[in-house]
């Protein structure tokens, strides 16, 4: 774990940003290396490139609807949900940038608020006088604004209020700075949900670059849209690493690692339910549960805004890598609200490491539809409900990672080439260009 820490921390130097700004705007249009994630006045540094989505959590097969394990909760939980288009949707699998496969995109990062340990929450927030905490920061914030974060601990997160198409509210980390969300696992370590309640919308936000830790949950979301959540390292929350019920999420380019301890089958890396999601580019390791449980539940206007906050209904699971959960397979597609899946271009690994299962994505009732396609699995079986779902061009073969924590592809591994470029992202975890002809499996593109 050690390992993936220290590699998190300088993907967050190098990696954030894309497709991002065309996604909160709901553009059509291309994405350029001049998008940065957000518009402001403030200082402007540059980062490194890759995707995001996101998404969120309730109730798992083996709990009853709502028992989200979250002592604060009650009723039937929330649902997260994201596009599973292409955020910006443009065509996914020609690489951008000036520079060839496995180079890095810079993109300018546009700080507007500036938040350190030992700032005072009486300074203007500029660089040279920063406020000291992120609530003072968020409650100052403005569509638009970007508050960077430097290195630190703080508590937890709780954004109240929305952005604006085209101009989110952002809460990342200052480039070349590794700040840490750390709760004290009884609070969520990053809140996401309208002042008025859980029923009401909340959207347009960024949450990036950050290490998050020790919450109750690492990100807990309630009838969230237009989000982005991208390179963050979630890990050793308590209970999920990210629970929401969300539309138009994007989770791309995170590490999200040993959440829910080792024995409980109800703490997941991500627990979600939502409309248009887009999961890419994440590494999903040694979590308790499941790496992703998709949950489609009926609409109750007591939990959700709305219900495409309900279902699961249109998701993109693309390019990740899934391994080494504790008592589940990779993925669940659960419950009757959850159809039109697409998992493609991922790696498998080594799940239900403690108890032994026989597939890499467990059919527990869901409607269908789905489409399975060019993913590496190391298991007896794909999926359990093979009439669910159309599987094409998939690899039953141990992918060959390196090996001792690092996850990147080993030379030789049957993972390089077996993505399809249709699905593929343009930038890897590492936040590198993909090769425009060829797309190997997996969150790490392969670069010798």
């Amino acid at each position: 774990m050690k390992a993936i820490r220290n590699r998190t921390r300088r993907m967050m130097e190098s990696c954030l940003t894309t497709r991002a700004a065309a996604f909160l705007a709901l553009s059509a249009a291309s994405c350029s290396a001049s998008d940065p994630i957000a518009s402001g006045s403030g200082d402007t540094s540059t980062t490194g490139r890759a995707t995001s989505t996101a998404a969120e959590g309730s109730a798992s097969p083996s709990s009853s609807a709502g028992d989200t394990g979250d002592p604060a909760e009650t009723g039937t939980g929330s649902d997260p949900s994201g596009d599973t288009s292409a955020p910006d949707g443009s065509d996914t699998s020609s690489t951008g940038g000036a520079g060839g496969a496995c180079s890095l995109d810079e993109v300018p990062v546009n700080c507007t608020r500036y938040v350190s340990p030992d700032g005072d929450d009486n300074n203007s927030g500029d660089s040279r006088a920063p406020l000291r905490t992120v609530r003072a920061a968020l409650d100052a914030a403005a569509a638009g604004d970007t508050i960077c974060l430097r290195d630190g601990t703080y508590p937890g997160i709780r954004f109240r209020e929305s952005g604006e198409p085209n101009l989110p509210i952002t809460v990342r980390n200052e480039p070349g700075h590794s700040p840490v969300v750390q709760s004290d696992g009884v609070e969520h370590g990053v809140l996401v949900q309208a002042a008025q309640g859980e029923t009401y919308e909340i959207g347009w936000i960024v949450i990036a670059g950050l290490e998050i830790t020790n919450g109750w949950t690492g990100i807990k979301m309630h009838s969230a849209h237009d989000v982005l959540i991208q390179g963050n390292h979630i890990h050793d929350n308590v209970t999920q690493g990210i629970l929401c019920n969300a539309a138009r999420l994007t989770i791309d380019a995170n590490v999200i690692a040993g959440n829910g301890g080792t024995e409980s089958s109800l703490n997941h890396g991500l627990y979600m339910a939502g409309s248009d999601i887009m999961i890419s580019n994440n590494l999903i390791i040694a979590n308790s549960g499941y790496g992703i449980q998709v949950a489609g539940y009926p609409f109750d206007p007591e939990a959700f805004a709305t219900q495409e906050y309900a279902e699961a209904r249109n998701w993109k699971i693309i390019n990740n890598t899934i391994g080494e959960q504790y008592t589940r397979p990779g993925i669940v597609l659960w419950l009757g609200g959850t159809e039109n899946a697409l998992v493609a271009n991922n790696v498998f690994r080594g799940n239900c490491s403690s108890i032994p299962c026989p597939m890499a994505i467990q059919d527990y009732g869901s409607s269908g539809g789905h489409t399975l396609r060019n993913n590496v699995f190391d298991s007896e079986m794909l999926t359990d409900e093979p009439g669910n779902a159309d599987e094409e061009d998939n690899l039953n073969l141990d992918a060959m990672l390196v090996g001792g924590g690092d996850y990147h592809l080993a030379d030789g591994s049957p993972a390089i080439g077996a993505g399809n470029l249709r699905d593929g992202p343009t930038h890897d975890l590492d936040g590198r260009l993909r090769d425009a002809a060829r797309n190997d499996a997996g969150a790490y593109h392969f670069c010798p």
